[in-house]
């Protein structure tokens, strides 16, 4: 007796309880049903990939707003043609992510012309008076948002075309040089954040060990040390370094742009005799001596992250 299958891809698209397409060498049909223990695992694991999914669909949403605005009468009615509403059981597919979306896109139909119109023309400018122009990250992640929906289209709706890529491709580097162009001459809006000086490392360091704040001084020496952002120095644990030979060895499981932590690199990082305030050896070593008692596991709790303290309070 066969039971209703409960995986499927949504990738592949099939309605609810559609079974992924098995291998010639397998004979007859096979249906199956996940373990409630089984399929709250893979919830998790996919929780990973549709962690920026509200972003994207918030993103997409702003794009069909534009085609309302613009292409929604006439000749031009693309809105009509590319738009539908989604319905209450559409937005219960947790398999979908719409998050708070109400409307969605018939992605396989999209021509690049009007994301090229909607990227340079609605998306340009930040500021209209100041002629301050949008970023050309701000500009690829709308369309980033877009492909990414597009693998989670309902059936028939998507992905997008090979032909729409192809397309993309040429307009994006275009829209490259124009922002470079743009940003040589100081019309962007990118706040990128000022660099610190060392001058300032090493007083806010000063003042870290006359504060007695060990947790600030260790963790600001270890970020300089490791040149990583604050996010990847939180989430280092004892995993993570080593010593060798005169030196500790750290080793991060991911980064920003290395979700699979498959082109991470090694940081070799030295004590520095000469100036106490800022050795990596002497902070890490009297925070490690301070706090030891967070690494020792109690009722069977324990934790190797270096500056979670919060968490085990």
């Amino acid at each position: 007796m066969s039971c209703p299958p409960l995986y499927r891809n949504p990738q592949r698209g099939g309605g609810a309880g559609a079974t992924s397409t098995l291998p010639e060498s397998v004979q007859g049909e096979i249906s199956f049903t996940l373990t409630d223990e089984h399929a709250a695992a893979m919830k998790v694991t996919d929780s990973y990939v549709i962690k920026a999914f509200p972003d994207y669909r918030r993103r997409v949403m702003r794009f069909i707003k534009f085609l309302k605005d613009n292409y929604s009468s006439g000749d031009n009615n693309l809105y009509d043609q590319l738009v539908f509403e989604l319905t209450p059981d559409d937005l219960k597919d947790e398999t979908r992510h719409y998050h708070r979306s109400t409307h969605d896109l018939r992605y396989n139909l999209i021509p690049s012309e009007v994301v090229h119109a909607f990227l340079s023309g609605e998306l340009r400018y930040k500021n209209k008076e100041k002629k301050t122009e949008h970023s050309y990250d701000h500009k690829r992640k709308m369309h980033d948002a877009i492909l990414y929906c597009s693998q989670y289209a309902k059936d028939g709706n998507g992905p997008v075309t090979t032909t729409y890529r192809g397309e993309m491709k040429s307009y994006l580097d275009s829209l490259e040089k124009q922002s470079a162009a743009a940003k040589s001459n100081g019309k962007t809006d990118e706040r990128d954040a000022d660099p610190w000086c060392f001058t300032l490392f090493v007083l806010i360091c000063t003042w870290a060990v006359e504060a007695g704040n060990i947790f600030v001084w260790a963790f600001l020496i270890l970020q300089w040390n490791i040149m990583g952002r604050s996010c990847n120095v939180d989430a280092i644990g004892l995993h993570n370094f080593k010593a060798e030979n005169d030196t500790v060895v750290f080793c991060l499981d991911t980064n920003k742009k290395d979700q699979k932590g498959e082109k991470v690199s090694e940081k070799h990082c030295y004590a520095n005799p000469l100036k106490p305030v800022i050795s990596l050896f002497l902070a890490l070593g009297i925070y490690l001596c301070l706090f030891q008692s967070k690494f020792k596991k109690k009722n069977g709790r324990g934790s190797d992250k270096l500056f979670r303290l919060l968490l085990l309070c």
